[in-house]
């Protein structure tokens, strides 16, 4: 029986029970201690009258009763030191904020010299959880204490019915666009309809790394377009795509195509990706090349709201259906480190930029989700040096960010009224990229147009020796169209060309399953140049397809 398991002083029992078992237990003293204690009280005794004692008073020389008040009074002493550090630990707590988001990790906000702050509750948050102690107490908690109040924190997020999206950098929630300024004062444009604003410790949580660099404060009546005459851009339609796609990428909403700029040595494709990332998100590391793996991968897109990967010749398959996922939105689930059934999950929706000299090989699918921009080399008499351009941008970045917050504000006047006669892959993407095309002036028509001829261009080296798709297309274009079974197809197809190109005859399929196979894989490519294609509800034999002119 321990000290601590004696029973409260008030407890009528207490002082029966507690002498029954020190006679049956009488191991409190050595033989050498009662000898002493036994000869003092004899001494005592002849000099005192003292009242008579119990037996075990006897056996050990003291005073029983008193030894019980003095254990009862040190239990009851004890009882405060504990509550005391629960108190310590909840004191903690109640600086915090604690949710959960819609995958189940755990976070906690606190405002802190006035920002507020939000952190995942996990390994890496102990530095933040030690410097919340030590402001508070003066002094650091021990290991044992900051697992305990870490265990604490993530229960009672995880009880939080209040489940919530954390965000990087960009932010579209609520009809509402956001922009962490990073600034160290917890700044944050927000940008709607009427206009935009800074705010500060807005109602939506931010989580911030140290790789993020602060953004300039912006300023009202900016000048966007301005921006782009600090890049090498020498086409019309890439102009325009450039243009309505870098404000796209701040709507976390929805998917959004990855950049691809591709040109010859000399040509500032690493120069225009970190413009780009700059404009709306400066980091430490600005170039990164890509893993292998997906769970490196995954790495880079939690950390980093909009990637560059600098100088790839080619994505693998791996790589490519991962990074088609990242685009569309999807993430990864895995086991948690050291525990046997705890399950990690991670979703992001993000795009992505990429640098080459040649258009790397990727998946057709990839394509589908990206946006090419051809750079071509600069002339040496109008080569400027990289810090020149730099410090150039550093000096406007307030205006060009304005300017980047005016046409967004401008574009959400739009969205509604705004309707695609055809949608294209990504039409999501494609809808407001027509809203902020008309924001700068740009009619949609021409924003699809460049949209659509941006793939088809490089879906176009893909076909060049197939001169069946070029044929379907000039045929096409010819007849206004197509409406009938595969096989009055075909025959029309050969005598199309065996009028107009009597030398190419043999390019053509001789039984109509053959056409219909090579058909199916012209799809894509086929809506890329405005026509759309459709087979019958019999999709296995296909006999009967339309041809219907987009627009």
């Amino acid at each position: 029986m321990s000290f601590d398991d004696i029973p409260s002083k008030e407890d009528p029992s207490i002082r029966e029970n507690t002498f029954k078992v020190l006679e049956q237990n009488n191991k409190f003293f050595s033989n050498q201690e009662v000898q002493k204690q036994g000869e003092a009280t004899v001494q005592s005794e002849q000099t005192v009258q003292t009242p008579a004692t119990n037996t075990i008073d006897q056996n050990i020389g003291i005073n029983t009763e008193a030894y019980i008040d003095h254990i009862l009074e040190s239990s009851k002493e004890k009882e405060p030191k504990k509550s005391e550090a629960l108190e310590v630990i909840e004191k903690i707590i109640d600086q915090f904020d604690l949710f959960h988001d819609y995958n189940g990790t755990s976070f906690a906000t606190k405002i802190d010299k006035g920002v507020k702050k939000t952190y995942a509750i996990e390994d890496g948050f102990e530095g933040a959880l030690q410097a919340c102690f030590i402001s508070t107490f003066n002094e650091p908690a021990s290991d044992g204490v900051i697992k305990k109040t870490i265990k604490l924190m993530k229960h009672y997020a995880d009880e939080n019915p209040d489940s919530r999206n954390t965000y990087k950098r960009f932010a579209f929630l609520n009809n509402c666009y956001y922009l962490d300024l990073n600034d160290g004062k917890g700044t944050v444009a927000k940008i709607t309809k009427e206009g935009w604003t800074l705010e500060v410790n807005p109602p939506i949580e931010f989580i911030r790394s140290n790789n993020m660099r602060p953004l300039p404060e912006p300023v009202k009546d900016g000048n966007y377009v301005k921006f782009f005459d600090l890049l090498n851009i020498k086409s019309l339609a890439d102009l325009y795509l450039l243009q309505v796609y870098i404000p796209c990428i701040l709507n976390t909403d929805i998917p959004r195509p990855a950049l691809f700029l591709v040109g010859m040595k000399g040509s500032s494709k690493s120069s225009t990706a970190k413009l780009i990332r700059r404009l709306i998100d400066p980091v430490v590391n600005e170039l990164l090349f890509p893993k292998k793996n997906e769970r490196d991968m995954n790495l880079i897109f939690n950390l980093h709201p909009l990637p560059i990967f600098d100088n790839v010749e080619s994505y693998d398959a791996r790589q490519c259906n991962f990074l088609c996922m990242a685009i569309t939105g999807g993430g990864m689930e895995e086991r948690k480190l050291r525990t046997n059934s705890e399950t990690v999950y991670t979703y992001y929706k993000k795009p992505f930029i990429s640098t080459s000299i040649n258009f790397p090989s990727v998946a057709e699918d990839l394509i589908d989700r990206s946006i090419i921009i051809e750079l071509e080399k600069i002339d040496q008499e109008d080569r400027k040096d990289e810090s020149e351009i730099f410090e150039t941008f550093r000096q406007n970045h307030p205006i060009y960010l304005g300017g980047l917050l005016d046409v967004i504000s401008k574009s959400m006047s739009f969205y509604s009224a705004m309707e695609l006669k055809a949608k294209p892959r990504m039409a999501d993407f494609a809808k407001l990229a027509c809203c902020i095309g008309k924001a700068l002036g740009i009619e949609p028509s021409d924003i699809l147009t460049s949209y659509n001829l941006n793939k088809f261009k490089f879906y176009s080296t893909e076909h060049e020796d197939d001169k069946l798709f070029a044929y379907l297309v000039k045929f096409l274009e010819n007849k206004n169209g197509f409406d009938g079974t595969v096989t009055e197809l075909l025959e029309a197809l050969k005598l199309f060309v065996d009028n107009n190109y009597k030398h190419d005859i043999e390019t053509l399929p001789t039984k109509a399953n053959a056409l219909s196979r090579k058909l199916k894989n012209y799809d894509t490519h086929l809506t890329l140049v405005n026509w759309n294609m459709h087979f019958s509800d019999n999709a296995r034999t296909a006999r009967h397809i339309t041809f219907k002119k987009i627009g």
